[in-house]
């Protein structure tokens, strides 16, 4: 009659691998299925204390064979418990500083999040790779309902814990927002801005005028970083804003470079007006756009507190 063989969680590691390797293969089976219909709260307990995944397997050569037996038992982490959206914590949109800057930590692969408006509505749930510029692009497009997120960040790119995740705080919410249901505002989250030009020559000034438009919000928002809409869409007809290409995971290279990058747009000018006047002003460059034949700049010209702002059209003359 074989030994009895039992196997305990309480015991150290060491001692359940000498169990699986040197224990007769049937009491192996007899006290594994044991261990693993034993208490809920002990195998919780095991997985806490080795939080890596650990398969034990011996091999043994059953008698008057040439053949080997395995016998394998993998002991798995419990999967991550899904975080509830009332839990996490909620950002303001624009910091304190004026920048867009998600807390990603190092090694994130992806990131879900959900977007509030200013009564504190869920109007959008979305996945990214790269958090700080998908709010950016979001904040483009929707700057009216950009107002507050939440997000969850994952230390690896798994479609069906995104899925899962959005599924849980949609259920917590009761509702499906509208930026995930509604096939119109779907697209309007999703997509780039048409201008809603029909004329092909019109087109990009109607970006143009639009995206105007979208940085006066964003200004008026309390943005102070620098928003450029993509000079190719914008002669489609389309506006959406570039990807920060130089920023660091955390949004500190950003922050760094902000002041920098500011300072280039804004020129003082000295000039000497016909009367003999010298004339002093301050000129901001707001956004650069290439149109049919030349380039349309936005600036605005401020002078004794006052600012006014303008539009340049630079190019060559129709006949």
């Amino acid at each position: 009659m074989a030994a009895t063989t039992s196997l305990s969680l309480a015991k150290p590691t060491s001692d359940i691998l000498h169990f699986f390797t040197e224990t007769p293969i049937t009491c192996r089976f007899a006290a594994t299925k044991a261990w693993l219909s034993s208490a809920t709260e002990l195998r919780r307990d095991f997985l806490t204390q080795h939080s890596s995944i650990a398969v034990l397997t011996s091999s043994r050569k059953p008698r008057g064979t040439g053949q080997f037996h395995t016998a394998t038992v993998a002991c798995a982490l419990a999967s991550e418990t899904t975080p509830s959206l009332k839990d996490l914590p909620v950002f303001p949109y624009i910091d304190s500083d004026g920048r867009i800057r998600p807390p990603v930590e190092p090694g994130t692969e992806a990131t879900v999040f959900a977007v509030y408006d200013n009564n504190m509505k869920v109007q959008y749930i979305g996945f990214s790779k790269d958090a700080r510029n998908s709010l950016r692009t979001l904040m483009g497009r929707r700057p009216e309902l950009c107002h507050f997120y939440k997000l969850y960040n994952l230390p690896a790119l798994d479609q069906k814990q995104l899925l899962a995740i959005r599924k849980q705080w949609i259920s917590e919410l009761g509702t499906t927002p509208r930026g995930n249901s509604d096939v119109t505002q779907k697209n309007m989250w999703e997509k780039p801005v048409d201008s809603g030009s029909v004329s092909e020559r019109g087109k990009a000034l109607a970006a143009a005028s639009k995206a105007k438009m979208l940085l006066q919000t964003l200004m008026d928002k309390g943005l102070k970083e620098q928003m450029i809409y993509d000079p190719a869409l914008l002669e489609q007809g389309k506006c959406d804003v570039l990807p920060d290409k130089d920023i660091s995971v955390d949004g500190q290279t950003t922050a760094a470079r902000g002041p920098a990058e500011e300072d280039t747009r804004r020129k003082q000018v000295v000039i000497n007006a016909p009367t003999g006047v010298i004339v002093e002003y301050e000129i901001f460059y707001e956004g650069k756009y290439k149109t049919n034949g030349g380039w349309m700049y936005d600036i605005a010209v401020k002078k004794d507190n006052k600012e006014t702002r303008h539009r340049v059209i630079c190019g060559r003359f129709l006949p």
